[in-house]
C-alpha cells in the first residue's frame, strides 16, 4: 500500500507508429502559433496605427511673458474608427486651475465609419489664479478612446 492509497494500473496508450520528424511535427505546431498571434496582434497594431484622436499645437509652449494674452491652439482630429455612423462627445479637462480649455465643439453627430472631424480648442491663462511656469497636462476624452498631452507654459 502507497501513501496516497492503493496503486492503480491505467492502461498504457500508445500512438500509432509514424514516420515523420519531430522536427517537422513543431514546425507546424510554431507555425500555428505564429497565425493565431499574427491574426491577434494585427488588429490591435492597426488600432494604434489609426489612433481615434490626433493632437497638434499652435504656440506651445506658450510664453506668457512675450504675448501674455495669445492663447495656445490645441488642434484635434477625431476620426470615426468603427464600422457604423456615430456622434462623437468631445470632453478637454485639465486637473490645473491655473489654465481655462475652450472648445467651441463637443458634439459631432453623424459622423460616417472612416470620416473625421476637426476642433481647434484654446488654452488660456486663468486672469483668477496665479500661474507658474511649466507643463500642465490635458485629457482629451471621446466615446471611442481618450489620450493625453501638455501644455508648456513660459513666464521668464
Amino acid at each position: 500500500m502507497s501513501v496516497y492509497g492503493p496503486k492503480i494500473n491505467l492502461p498504457k496508450v500508445e500512438l500509432p507508429e509514424t514516420n515523420i520528424d519531430p522536427k517537422i511535427i513543431w514546425g507546424i505546431v510554431l507555425l500555428v502559433v505564429l497565425l493565431v498571434l499574427f491574426f491577434v496582434v494585427v488588429p490591435v497594431i492597426g488600432q494604434m496605427m489609426n489612433p481615434p484622436i490626433r493632437v497638434s499645437w499652435t504656440n506651445n509652449p506658450l510664453n506668457l511673458k512675450e504675448k501674455p494674452t495669445e492663447p495656445a491652439e490645441l488642434n484635434l482630429t477625431l476620426i470615426n474608427n468603427t464600422d457604423e455612423m456615430i456622434t462623437l462627445n468631445l470632453e478637454v479637462t485639465t486637473p490645473s486651475n491655473e489654465i481655462l480649455v475652450f472648445c467651441p465643439y463637443v458634439l459631432f453627430e453623424n459622423v460616417e465609419s472612416g470620416k473625421e472631424r476637426q476642433v481647434k480648442c484654446l488654452i488660456r491663462r486663468n486672469p483668477d489664479s496665479l500661474i507658474f511656469a511649466g507643463t500642465y497636462d490635458l485629457k482629451i476624452k471621446t466615446n471611442l478612446g481618450e489620450t493625453n498631452t501638455t501644455l508648456q507654459v513660459v513666464t521668464k
